[in-house]
């Protein structure tokens, strides 16, 4: 059976399964269709996957069946079954340096299916046309400089299938110049020659910047690569679908990277407008302009401590770099005061009172009924 990730039409009975589960198609769709980020939190027991988005979340198959233009010859799969079909692919890998064609061989990948001809194309963008294979083969010609599919003459090429792609954890560095290692008499080690210089002055001496020059020269010179990204990375970005983070307005935290895209979370720097962990749409690898700085992911991380007064409702209190706001009026809150707030509850009073005092909650500003373990939660995250 073909596996259409775009076009297939059907329905996933998730009736029996967990939110956690039901939330693994909607990622499907997510990430495959045309369907907004919002459909993330959805937890819908029935779930009609269309080529667009609407009309996908259902109680249950009657009340799909009895609307007006429900699609009744589309397949129903369990959870189980959908899983199987479209989620259990190995996880697509980058290819960081081939091995096999360290010799200057090109190297030939071998496709059985038309989803593995899709995949080729779609992990390597650059590669912009292919013409018919031969026995199943596809050739990379990128050690010509230019990457294109070309028939397979059945030449001495390094030959490596679509699961190695796949299975092989490898980024394909790149090298963007080359960083001077020791004085000479133009510049100071440190100096870095961009590749595209084509030469570099070394002594009095030109030479070009050619890869032998640069092996045999190995003692004056050192490469520098294209910076490399991973999950977890925390880094700015041009266009990154929000005005929040667009521009390099703030930065964003990997949670999912791919061949050529990655995600983000929404919630990397506080907003009301997203939840930490929710995860953005595709973004291209090269909107990426920069890794974030330490200081800069210190100033993004924050905590929101959740306060209760008993005549506002909750109210947030966020925490960033040691330091204590309340942003609905941008106030710090210094740490002494705060400590003045915890040590307002308890029991007060001296031995001649007839009566204990115990303080329950105390009232700051307009916020009545506060209380002191909320007090004590922002305290611990102090510096």
């Amino acid at each position: 059976m073909n596996i259409d990730k775009i076009n297939d039409e059907f329905i996933v009975d998730c009736t029996n399964n967990s939110k956690e589960e039901r939330q693994q198609v909607y990622k499907f769709l997510v990430d495959n269709r045309d369907y907004g980020i919002h459909y993330l939190t959805n937890d819908y027991p029935i779930i009609a996957c269309n080529k667009r988005s609407g009309q996908t979340d259902w109680v249950t198959l009657i009340q799909y069946y009895n609307w007006f233009n429900a699609k009744k010859d589309i397949p129903v799969y369990t959870f189980e079954q959908f899983k199987e079909m479209y989620l259990n692919e190995n996880k697509m890998y980058s290819i960081k340096d081939l091995e096999k064609r360290k010799n200057g061989k090109c190297w030939v990948v071998q496709i059985n299916t038309e989803n593995e001809h899709k995949f080729l194309k779609s992990y390597f963008p650059e590669m912009t046309y292919y013409k018919s294979v031969l026995n199943g083969y596809i050739v990379d010609m990128t050690n010509c400089g230019i990457s294109e599919f070309c028939n397979y003459d059945g030449g001495d090429y390094n030959k490596i299938t679509i699961n190695q792609i796949k299975e092989w954890n490898m980024e394909n560095k790149k090298i963007i110049g080359y960083k001077l290692i020791k004085d000479t008499v133009e510049n100071k080690a440190g100096v870095l020659y961009l590749k595209e210089s084509n030469y570099v002055c070394r002594n009095g001496n030109y030479h070009s910047l050619e890869p032998k020059y640069v092996e045999n020269n190995s003692d004056w010179f050192s490469p520098v690569y294209k910076e490399e990204y991973k999950v977890g990375d925390w880094v700015f970005g041009e266009i990154l679908g929000t005005s929040l983070y667009n521009y390099e307005k703030n930065p964003v935290k990997i949670l999912e990277i791919g061949g050529g895209y990655f995600r983000y979370d929404l919630g990397s720097v506080y907003s009301t407008s997203f939840s930490k962990g929710e995860i953005s749409s595709r973004c291209e690898l090269k909107q990426i302009t920069k890794k974030a700085t330490s200081d800069e992911i210190k100033q993004a991380q924050k905590t929101i401590v959740t306060m209760h007064s008993s005549n506002k409702g909750e109210f947030e209190i966020e925490v960033v770099d040691g330091k204590a706001w309340y942003r609905k009026e941008d106030k710090e809150l210094p740490k002494e005061w705060i400590k003045d707030v915890i040590n307002t509850f308890g029991e007060q009073g001296g031995i001649n009172y007839p009566y204990k005092i115990e303080v329950e909650s105390v009232k700051v500003g307009c916020m009545k009924g506060t209380r002191k373990e909320d007090w004590e939660n922002v305290y611990k995250l102090l510096k």
